[in-house]
């Protein structure tokens, strides 16, 4: 695993490396979202989970920001 959170509390680094990639902005902190800034290689999966068991349908971008 390369990380887990429960939301991305408006993280300076997050928002500067999204801004960068042209993601859409996300401008409350508060958003029950994930937001994550690591770096990846090979071949990878992205899973995810309610906080408590919960289910429903999940979204995931990814964006390679290493040449900005």
């Amino acid at each position: 695993m390369l990380g887990a959170n429960q939301g991305w509390a408006g993280n300076a680094l997050i928002t500067a490396a999204a801004n960068a990639a042209g993601a859409f902005p996300w401008t409350s902190p508060s958003q029950p979202r994930l937001r994550a800034l690591t770096s990846l290689a090979g071949g990878l999966y992205c899973r995810s989970a309610g906080q408590s068991g919960d289910t429903g349908m999940a979204l995931a971008e990814v964006y390679d920001v290493t040449s900005l």
